[in-house]
């Protein structure tokens, strides 16, 4: 049954990464923070006091409120990062680099603790930076595919189902798609990655970073007050409201507020999924391993390849590499994980 919860949980995130990068098409990445955070807070609350008034909890503590309130700060900042290489490169691509998350926690863990990892986990580390640098590959070659495409006009966001004109002529010719043309020149740039797909991926790693921090910053905080939901009602509110604060410094609130229904009811899908993702974690956890349950947290990556290929079917483009890199990835993550685990 934790097994269950541990996938479920990957695929609620998945689908809620899925729901903010419909949510910013017509939007932005402060708006889709701002509205899943509100959401996480409204359904956390209740939650809690349910929780508190049937089972009680431990004693609070100033310090373990503070580490708490931390831990929110790093965790929504790894998630603005987040959004920002999804918007960029989309779920599937920035899913992959969300796999290395709970393995970058581990290695943080293990150098605070003087530990080193064994012969088993190294070759899963190996994988795991394979797999990372296959992806670079395959994201240049969608960068280049992209790049490649006729120019269609700019037009402002449509409301009555239309889609926007082309102004391509009838005659252009259609480009091969990304893994049948030939690889792009890797001189002055990454891996051959320029502009936004070099950018996303540097987003999505550095989100990665920022949640694994998170982790480690959440472990303090529960060493204080071993209770996850008051945990996740602190760290949620402080964030919500700072991110508000700054959309109303920036003169941005009202723009987000008065976002199309279409747009609003994506980042209030986006926050729904996610807080039920982050509820089957938790339960997972409660019933099983550590290890276990992040190392089926990581088939997140492939539950957005999956979801994406009939939810953004228009927008995103799955390519054989793609999935063989989240594989490679994946199995390395878990390696490592169970290994380490156990």
């Amino acid at each position: 049954m934790a097994g269950l919860f541990g996938l479920g949980g990957a695929f609620f995130l998945a689908w809620s990464n899925i729901a903010a990068r419909k949510g910013m098409l017509g939007g932005n990445v402060l708006g889709a923070g701002l509205i899943t955070l509100g959401v996480n807070v409204i359904l956390y609350i209740p939650a809690f006091l349910l929780f508190r008034a049937y089972a009680g909890g431990p004693a609070v503590v100033s310090a373990g409120l503070l580490v708490m309130t931390l831990a929110g700060l790093v965790n929504t900042t790894g998630r603005f990062f987040f959004f920002a290489g999804i918007s960029r490169i989309g779920p599937p691509r920035a899913a992959v680099f969300r796999t290395i998350q709970p393995i970058l926690t581990l290695f943080i863990g293990l150098i605070v603790l003087g530990e080193w990892p064994g012969p088993a986990s190294l070759i899963g580390l190996l994988a795991v930076v394979s797999g990372m640098f296959l992806l670079a590959s395959e994201t240049a070659r969608l960068d280049e595919y992209r790049t490649s495409r006729p120019v269609f006009a700019a037009a402002p966001p449509l409301t009555g189902g239309a889609s926007p004109v082309s102004v391509e002529s009838p005659a252009a010719t259609v480009p091969t798609p990304p893994a049948a043309s030939a690889a792009p020149s890797p001189g002055g740039s990454f891996l051959g990655l320029r502009g936004s797909g070099r950018i996303g991926m540097a987003l999505a790693l550095g989100g990665a970073l920022f949640f694994a921090g998170g982790d480690v910053v959440r472990k303090w905080a529960l060493n204080l007050i071993p209770d996850p939901l008051l945990g996740s009602v602190v760290g949620s509110s402080v964030s919500f409201a700072l991110v508000a604060l700054l959309a109303g410094l920036t003169g941005r609130l009202g723009g987000i507020l008065g976002a199309s229904r279409e747009t609003m009811g994506h980042y209030l899908w986006s926050g729904v999924l996610n807080t039920l993702g982050l509820f089957f974690y938790f339960i997972a956890l409660l019933r099983s391993p550590a290890a276990v349950v992040a190392a089926l947290v990581c088939t997140e990556s492939l539950w957005s390849i999956l979801l994406s290929r009939f939810l953004l079917r228009k927008d995103e483009i799955i390519t054989p590499r793609l999935v063989i890199s989240a594989v490679v990835v994946m199995g390395g993550a878990v390696t490592i994980l169970l290994r380490t685990g156990g």
